[in-house]
Protein backbone atom coordinates (compact mmCIF):
# COMPACT_ATOMS: atom_id res chain seq x y z
CA UNK A 1 0.00 0.00 0.00
CA UNK A 2 1.21 3.11 -0.91
CA UNK A 3 0.44 6.27 1.32
CA UNK A 4 1.49 10.17 0.57
CA UNK A 5 2.09 12.34 3.08
CA UNK A 6 2.65 16.34 2.39
CA UNK A 7 3.12 19.46 4.81
CA UNK A 8 2.48 22.69 2.82
CA UNK A 9 3.34 24.72 5.83
CA UNK A 10 6.87 23.23 6.53
CA UNK A 11 8.58 21.29 3.67
CA UNK A 12 11.74 20.07 3.41
CA UNK A 13 15.33 20.66 2.32
CA UNK A 14 17.74 18.62 -0.01
CA UNK A 15 21.10 18.49 0.14
CA UNK A 16 21.22 16.99 -3.30
CA UNK A 17 18.07 17.24 -4.59
CA UNK A 18 15.35 19.91 -4.65
CA UNK A 19 12.40 20.62 -1.79
CA UNK A 20 9.78 17.23 -3.18
CA UNK A 21 6.90 18.40 -4.83
CA UNK A 22 3.39 18.30 -2.18
CA UNK A 23 1.86 15.35 -4.43
CA UNK A 24 4.55 12.29 -4.14
CA UNK A 25 5.70 10.17 -1.57
CA UNK A 26 8.88 9.10 -0.25
CA UNK A 27 9.22 6.48 -3.27
CA UNK A 28 8.17 8.61 -6.06
CA UNK A 29 10.93 11.08 -4.85
CA UNK A 30 13.80 8.69 -4.38
CA UNK A 31 12.66 6.85 -8.00
CA UNK A 32 13.29 10.36 -9.47
CA UNK A 33 16.25 11.07 -7.95
CA UNK A 34 17.66 7.27 -8.81
CA UNK A 35 15.89 8.23 -12.68
CA UNK A 36 17.71 11.24 -12.53
CA UNK A 37 20.83 9.85 -11.99
CA UNK A 38 20.90 6.95 -14.23
CA UNK A 39 21.11 4.63 -11.36
CA UNK A 40 19.28 1.35 -11.30
CA UNK A 41 18.05 -0.42 -8.46
CA UNK A 42 20.24 -3.51 -9.33
CA UNK A 43 23.16 -0.86 -8.25
CA UNK A 44 21.82 0.45 -5.49
CA UNK A 45 21.27 -3.29 -4.34
CA UNK A 46 25.24 -3.97 -5.37
CA UNK A 47 26.66 -1.19 -3.59
CA UNK A 48 24.08 -1.48 -0.51
CA UNK A 49 24.01 -4.98 -0.15
CA UNK A 50 20.37 -4.15 0.08
CA UNK A 51 17.80 -6.88 -1.51
CA UNK A 52 15.99 -5.67 -4.18
CA UNK A 53 12.85 -6.71 -3.04
CA UNK A 54 13.50 -4.83 -0.28
CA UNK A 55 14.22 -1.37 -2.30
CA UNK A 56 11.15 -1.94 -4.83
CA UNK A 57 8.94 -1.65 -1.20
CA UNK A 58 10.95 1.59 -0.58
CA UNK A 59 9.88 2.93 -4.04
CA UNK A 60 6.33 1.82 -3.91
CA UNK A 61 5.83 2.43 -0.36
CA UNK A 62 5.11 -1.38 0.64
CA UNK A 63 6.61 -0.98 3.92
CA UNK A 64 5.29 -4.15 5.29
CA UNK A 65 8.12 -6.11 3.37
CA UNK A 66 10.84 -4.80 4.86
CA UNK A 67 11.81 -6.30 8.41
CA UNK A 68 11.07 -3.38 10.10
CA UNK A 69 11.69 -1.20 12.82
CA UNK A 70 15.87 0.34 12.78
CA UNK A 71 16.10 -1.35 9.67
CA UNK A 72 13.57 0.18 7.32
CA UNK A 73 15.25 3.12 8.34
CA UNK A 74 18.59 2.10 7.79
CA UNK A 75 17.29 1.32 4.17
CA UNK A 76 15.68 4.30 3.46
CA UNK A 77 18.62 6.45 4.47
CA UNK A 78 21.27 4.23 2.00
CA UNK A 79 19.05 4.24 -0.61
CA UNK A 80 18.67 8.05 0.07
CA UNK A 81 22.58 8.36 -0.17
CA UNK A 82 23.19 6.44 -3.00
CA UNK A 83 20.97 8.30 -5.57
CA UNK A 84 21.83 11.76 -3.68
CA UNK A 85 18.98 12.37 -1.80
CA UNK A 86 18.65 14.32 1.36
CA UNK A 87 19.03 11.07 3.81
CA UNK A 88 17.36 13.83 6.66
CA UNK A 89 14.39 14.41 4.31
CA UNK A 90 14.32 10.99 3.50
CA UNK A 91 14.05 10.09 6.66
CA UNK A 92 11.34 12.50 7.69
CA UNK A 93 9.39 11.43 5.09
CA UNK A 94 9.58 7.85 6.08
CA UNK A 95 8.32 8.45 9.73
CA UNK A 96 5.53 10.15 9.29
CA UNK A 97 4.42 7.38 6.35
CA UNK A 98 5.23 4.90 9.30
CA UNK A 99 3.11 6.54 12.16
CA UNK A 100 0.30 7.10 9.60
CA UNK A 101 0.11 3.17 8.53
CA UNK A 102 0.53 2.73 12.52
CA UNK A 103 3.69 1.41 12.61
CA UNK A 104 6.82 1.67 14.53
CA UNK A 105 8.86 3.97 12.56
CA UNK A 106 12.32 3.09 14.64
CA UNK A 107 13.20 6.68 15.71
CA UNK A 108 13.77 5.58 19.59
CA UNK A 109 17.06 3.16 17.79
CA UNK A 110 20.31 4.93 16.38
CA UNK A 111 20.65 3.92 13.36
CA UNK A 112 23.47 1.28 12.00
CA UNK A 113 23.24 -0.41 8.68
CA UNK A 114 24.90 -3.26 7.94
CA UNK A 115 24.99 -3.89 4.74
CA UNK A 116 25.18 -7.76 5.37
CA UNK A 117 21.75 -8.01 6.55
CA UNK A 118 18.73 -9.39 4.62
CA UNK A 119 19.93 -9.96 1.58
CA UNK A 120 18.01 -12.39 0.26
CA UNK A 121 20.04 -15.14 1.59
CA UNK A 122 23.23 -14.34 -0.70
CA UNK A 123 25.04 -13.44 2.53
CA UNK A 124 24.44 -16.90 3.59
CA UNK A 125 25.49 -18.35 0.39
CA UNK A 126 28.69 -16.52 0.38
CA UNK A 127 29.58 -17.77 3.91
CA UNK A 128 28.22 -21.10 3.36
CA UNK A 129 30.39 -21.19 0.12
CA UNK A 130 33.93 -20.42 1.57
CA UNK A 131 33.24 -22.79 4.16
CA UNK A 132 32.96 -25.54 1.72
CA UNK A 133 35.83 -23.79 -0.36
CA UNK A 134 37.71 -23.57 2.92
CA UNK A 135 37.25 -27.89 3.72
CA UNK A 136 38.24 -28.31 0.11
CA UNK A 137 41.47 -26.23 0.38
CA UNK A 138 42.33 -27.60 3.42
CA UNK A 139 41.83 -31.27 2.34
CA UNK A 140 44.11 -31.04 -0.60
CA UNK A 141 46.88 -29.33 1.97
CA UNK A 142 46.41 -31.87 3.87
CA UNK A 143 46.61 -34.40 1.74
CA UNK A 144 49.65 -33.48 -0.26
CA UNK A 145 51.58 -32.93 3.46
CA UNK A 146 50.72 -36.58 4.13
CA UNK A 147 51.68 -37.21 0.42
CA UNK A 148 55.31 -35.76 0.85
CA UNK A 149 55.83 -37.18 4.69
CA UNK A 150 55.26 -41.22 2.98
CA UNK A 151 57.55 -40.35 -0.13
CA UNK A 152 60.24 -39.07 2.22
CA UNK A 153 59.73 -41.91 4.67
CA UNK A 154 60.00 -44.56 1.60
CA UNK A 155 62.91 -42.46 0.66
CA UNK A 156 64.86 -42.27 3.89
CA UNK A 157 64.23 -46.35 4.02
CA UNK A 158 65.27 -47.25 0.49
CA UNK A 159 68.51 -45.06 1.59
CA UNK A 160 69.14 -46.97 4.95
CA UNK A 161 68.70 -50.66 3.36
CA UNK A 162 70.58 -49.82 0.46
CA UNK A 163 74.21 -50.42 2.49
CA UNK A 164 73.11 -53.76 3.64
CA UNK A 165 71.51 -54.71 0.32
CA UNK A 166 74.79 -54.07 -1.03
CA UNK A 167 77.02 -54.99 1.47
CA UNK A 168 75.19 -58.80 1.44
CA UNK A 169 74.85 -58.96 -2.15
CA UNK A 170 77.60 -61.36 -3.88
CA UNK A 171 79.97 -59.06 -5.77
CA UNK A 172 79.10 -59.00 -9.63
CA UNK A 173 82.47 -60.29 -10.58
CA UNK A 174 85.40 -61.68 -8.66
CA UNK A 175 88.45 -60.42 -10.05
CA UNK A 176 90.94 -63.34 -10.63
CA UNK A 177 93.62 -63.75 -8.02
CA UNK A 178 96.91 -63.28 -9.96
CA UNK A 179 99.80 -65.47 -8.35
CA UNK A 180 102.95 -63.75 -7.79
CA UNK A 181 104.75 -63.33 -10.91
CA UNK A 182 109.15 -63.57 -10.55
CA UNK A 183 110.36 -60.38 -11.07
CA UNK A 184 114.15 -58.97 -11.41
CA UNK A 185 114.75 -55.67 -9.35
CA UNK A 186 116.23 -52.78 -11.51
CA UNK A 187 119.57 -53.06 -9.78
CA UNK A 188 119.45 -56.42 -10.19
CA UNK A 189 121.91 -58.05 -12.66
CA UNK A 190 120.68 -61.33 -14.90
CA UNK A 191 122.06 -64.28 -14.43
CA UNK A 192 121.69 -67.97 -16.32
CA UNK A 193 123.00 -71.11 -15.15
CA UNK A 194 122.72 -73.01 -18.56
CA UNK A 195 123.81 -76.82 -18.76
CA UNK A 196 123.37 -80.15 -21.36
CA UNK A 197 121.27 -82.67 -20.25
CA UNK A 198 120.86 -84.81 -23.01
CA UNK A 199 123.72 -84.04 -25.61
CA UNK A 200 126.41 -81.80 -25.98
CA UNK A 201 124.99 -78.03 -27.50
CA UNK A 202 126.71 -75.48 -29.21
CA UNK A 203 125.99 -72.44 -27.69
CA UNK A 204 126.54 -68.61 -28.67
CA UNK A 205 126.33 -65.82 -25.76
CA UNK A 206 125.49 -61.82 -26.46
CA UNK A 207 125.78 -59.55 -23.50
CA UNK A 208 124.90 -56.16 -22.97
CA UNK A 209 127.33 -55.24 -25.76
CA UNK A 210 126.13 -57.74 -28.58
CA UNK A 211 130.07 -59.25 -27.76
CA UNK A 212 129.47 -62.77 -28.55
CA UNK A 213 130.83 -65.87 -27.06
CA UNK A 214 130.44 -69.35 -28.73
CA UNK A 215 131.19 -72.27 -26.43
CA UNK A 216 129.96 -76.09 -26.38
CA UNK A 217 128.28 -77.30 -23.41
CA UNK A 218 129.08 -80.88 -22.27
CA UNK A 219 126.52 -82.93 -21.57
CA UNK A 220 126.81 -84.22 -17.79
CA UNK A 221 128.71 -80.69 -17.27
CA UNK A 222 128.12 -78.78 -14.14
CA UNK A 223 126.25 -75.58 -15.44
CA UNK A 224 127.95 -72.41 -17.21
CA UNK A 225 127.07 -69.11 -15.83
CA UNK A 226 126.62 -65.78 -17.33
CA UNK A 227 125.62 -62.34 -16.45
CA UNK A 228 124.55 -59.43 -17.77
CA UNK A 229 123.73 -56.16 -17.01
CA UNK A 230 119.97 -55.68 -19.26
CA UNK A 231 120.34 -58.71 -21.56
CA UNK A 232 121.39 -62.05 -22.32
CA UNK A 233 120.62 -63.32 -25.84
CA UNK A 234 121.12 -67.18 -25.98
CA UNK A 235 121.49 -68.70 -29.83
CA UNK A 236 121.27 -72.45 -30.55
CA UNK A 237 120.77 -74.67 -32.94
CA UNK A 238 116.64 -76.07 -32.97
CA UNK A 239 116.87 -79.71 -32.85
CA UNK A 240 119.36 -78.67 -29.26
CA UNK A 241 116.71 -76.48 -28.19
CA UNK A 242 115.41 -79.56 -25.69
CA UNK A 243 119.05 -80.83 -24.71
CA UNK A 244 119.55 -76.98 -22.56
CA UNK A 245 118.31 -76.39 -19.04
CA UNK A 246 118.32 -72.86 -18.20
CA UNK A 247 117.63 -71.17 -15.24
CA UNK A 248 117.43 -67.12 -14.92
CA UNK A 249 117.98 -65.81 -11.45
CA UNK A 250 117.23 -68.77 -9.42
CA UNK A 251 114.43 -69.68 -11.85
CA UNK A 252 113.89 -72.27 -14.06
CA UNK A 253 112.84 -70.96 -17.49
CA UNK A 254 111.65 -72.69 -20.81
CA UNK A 255 113.17 -72.79 -23.75
CA UNK A 256 111.30 -71.46 -26.81
CA UNK A 257 111.44 -73.43 -29.58
CA UNK A 258 110.57 -71.90 -32.98
CA UNK A 259 110.52 -74.11 -36.05
CA UNK A 260 110.56 -71.04 -38.24
CA UNK A 261 114.18 -70.15 -37.23
CA UNK A 262 117.66 -72.08 -36.77
CA UNK A 263 119.28 -71.33 -35.30
CA UNK A 264 116.28 -71.09 -32.67
CA UNK A 265 117.24 -67.32 -29.97
CA UNK A 266 116.75 -67.07 -26.71
CA UNK A 267 116.74 -63.36 -25.36
CA UNK A 268 116.51 -62.84 -21.57
CA UNK A 269 115.49 -59.39 -20.07
CA UNK A 270 113.79 -57.93 -17.45
CA UNK A 271 110.59 -57.45 -19.51
CA UNK A 272 111.11 -61.36 -20.33
CA UNK A 273 111.54 -62.54 -17.44
CA UNK A 274 108.43 -63.24 -16.52
CA UNK A 275 107.49 -64.86 -19.51
CA UNK A 276 110.28 -67.48 -19.44
CA UNK A 277 110.27 -68.58 -16.00
CA UNK A 278 105.89 -69.03 -15.63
Amino acid sequence: MSLKITDSSNPPHSSGINAPASNLTLGDQLRQAREAGNITLRSISDQTRIAMRHLEAIETGDYKQLPGGIFNRSFVKAYAKQVGFDENVALELYSRAARALGEADGTDAPISYSPQVYTNGEGNRSSKLTFIFGIIILTIICYGVYAAQHWYSKRNAQNAAAPVATNAAPPASVPEVQPNLPTVAANELLTARIAATTEDVALTILTDDDRAQSIILREGEPPREFTAQQRLRLRYARARATALSIEINGRQARVPVDATMNPNEMLITRQTFEQLTR
